[in-house]
């Protein structure tokens, strides 16, 4: 039987979750978002169940976020998972401004944590605005069921709302998953966010790969306030620029 993406019931969460964690095992980002999780380089059981009953709280109060699950119809289990904001209509500042930090987290974590997310939402607002777009928030395979085509399901979801939408769809990707969403016919962002080894702990940067892709059902969608701001619109003949 095949695999198939279904909205998540309250009785999924942990499921999910566990496949996320799964998914970035070993992500020095992983580390920096959630450094309480962690117990000699590994989740802890308990750090898991409260996230868990946090996110299950935290989705009863955002209506424009949907988690998603791919599921193995042979065995039921949940083999990937994805969190897409679909954002429809036109949103004035105070909707769609930047989070005001990394509440979750104090003193130097969270000054570490902020320095590495904030640039990406700041990139997001400037991109975006308040206009109408799909934005996939995280997108996470079970690595025991990678190259079945998980993620491409779970990102066709995002698209086909785009498309029914005519608005575009966005994200920052991991470079293990440029080709995928590049075989997705995404364009890639002028100008990617780089993470510095000051952040990161690591010996290198980390670059982290922007990604759009425009609604082939409206092929005339105006994102003029970005003319100079080097976002292009790579159109069926490649050659048209967005103004």
């Amino acid at each position: 039987m095949p695999l198939i993406v279904l909205p998540i019931t309250p009785s999924d969460i942990r499921s999910v979750y566990d496949v996320y964690f799964s998914a970035f095992e070993g992500n020095v980002m992983l580390e920096i978002l959630f450094p309480m999780a962690f117990i000699d380089g590994k989740i802890t059981e308990e750090f898991r169940a409260g996230h868990a009953t946090h996110q299950l709280e935290y989705l009863k109060s955002t209506p424009l976020e949907h988690t998603l699950k791919c599921v193995d119809t042979d065995t039921n289990e949940i083999v990937g998972m994805a969190v897409y904001g679909v954002y429809f209509k036109e949103r004035q500042y105070d909707e769609y401004k930047s989070p005001s930090g990394c509440e979750w987290l104090e003193g130097q974590e969270r000054k570490r944590c902020e320095k590495l997310l904030v640039p990406l939402w700041k990139k997001k607002e400037e991109l975006l605005e308040g206009r109408p777009h799909v934005y996939c928030q995280v997108l996470a395979v079970d690595p025991k069921h990678q190259k079945r085509g998980i993620g491409a399901l779970l990102m066709q979801w995002g698209i086909d709302v785009a498309e029914k939408l005519k608005v575009p769809i966005y994200l920052e990707s991991t470079l293990a998953a440029v080709r995928l969403y590049e075989k997705m016919g995404f364009d890639r962002v002028k100008g990617s966010v780089v993470q510095k080894p000051e952040i990161t702990g690591l010996d290198h940067d980390i670059e982290v790969p922007l990604f759009y892709k425009m609604p082939k059902s409206n092929p005339n969608f105006d994102f003029g306030h970005l003319k100079d701001k080097g976002y292009t619109h790579r159109t069926e003949t490649r050659t048209r620029v967005m103004v």
